[in-house]
């Protein structure tokens, strides 16, 4: 006879409701830890002369920086075309709209657009000029431009240096990838 509480049935309701969670959890380290200076100097020798060069699939870093600027709308149509011309279609809930600014450890300002859930979180965490972890991929390097950089998430580093996250809404996931010489 079957009981309404048979610990079978929780059991396999535990571990089924475990695997979902996990499955819409952040893959943090998917991310190859590198600094920014470098990884900027390495694109160099991605940039066509002219035109746009794609990356297939996104190249994932983890990059220590200092947040110049929070986030504020920017044009992130080119972005968004780029990614689907490599097959990435954001679900409805994950939207793109804005950009942010960061200082690499050798002081270089770069731009990088953020997905909107993302950078609603970064004024209520993180200072101006503090120091942050973010979790990135490189979708593109043009002749005319800087790269297109998409942050997917972020910790903030507090001054013991000590990283602290918590969940926040579904994010973009990318394959990992890398051309030759990033």
């Amino acid at each position: 006879m079957l009981q309404f509480f048979d610990p079978r049935l929780w059991f396999v309701g535990i571990i089924a409701a475990l695997a979902v969670s996990n499955a819409n959890a952040f893959d943090y380290d998917s991310y190859q830890p590198e600094n920014l200076d470098v990884t900027l100097k390495a694109l160099q020798s991605e940039t066509p002369e002219t035109g746009v060069n794609i990356f297939t699939p996104p190249v994932k870093r983890k990059l220590e920086v200092k947040l110049a600027a929070y986030a504020e709308d920017c044009n992130t149509g080119f972005l968004k075309d780029a990614m689907m011309m490599i097959g990435i279609r954001p679900p409805e809930n994950v939207s793109i709209s804005k950009c942010i600014k960061v200082k690499s450890p050798q002081g270089q300002t770069v731009s990088m657009y953020i997905q909107d859930g993302v950078a609603a979180y970064l004024p209520e965490e993180v200072p101006l000029d503090a120091s942050l972890t973010l979790y990135v991929a490189f979708i593109y390097v043009r002749a005319d431009g800087p790269p297109g950089v998409l942050v997917n998430e972020f910790e903030s580093i507090s001054p013991d240096k000590s990283a602290w996250r918590h969940e926040r809404p579904p994010t973009l996931g990318f394959a990992c990838g890398s051309p030759a010489n990033l």
